[in-house]
């Protein structure tokens, strides 16, 4: 069965990244990113997924977060399909040690970190 990943749009954009193909007269070469690793934080069904998806299409390893694993499964299962290399972790940005984890649950598993893309918000401890 497959696994449903955010709205509509989140898919559709995420699968436009990877599915691109060279156009006519475009060289062929090694991905922009080949061979570097990111963290990409504030993993959901908008932004954060569509920035996933660019940096694996351009051939980073992705390490995917989020406050909760909510959206994060779903967005690896997609790169993963895709052909790209991802993790995830869940992180709440605003506790130091939740951070620390994130990077070095990264460095054991892609064996570096070259980029973060910070794109999760904090404004204030979340509710219960």
């Amino acid at each position: 069965a497959a696994r449903r990943c955010g709205p509509i749009r989140a898919r559709s954009a995420a699968t436009t990244f990877f599915a691109r193909e060279p156009q006519v007269g475009e060289e062929q070469s090694l991905p922009l990113l080949s061979g570097t690793v990111a963290i990409v934080s504030g993993i959901g069904p908008g932004t954060g997924t569509a920035l996933a998806a660019s940096f694996a299409q351009h051939g980073a390893k992705v390490m995917l977060s989020a406050r909760t694993d909510r959206h994060l499964e779903p967005i690896l299962d997609l790169i993963s399909a895709l052909g790209g290399m991802a993790d995830f972790q869940a992180c709440d940005i605003t506790d130091p040690v939740q951070c620390r984890a994130l990077v070095d649950k990264t460095v054991e598993r892609f064996g570096k970190l070259d980029t973060l893309a910070a794109n999760a918000v904090a404004m204030g401890r979340p509710g219960p």
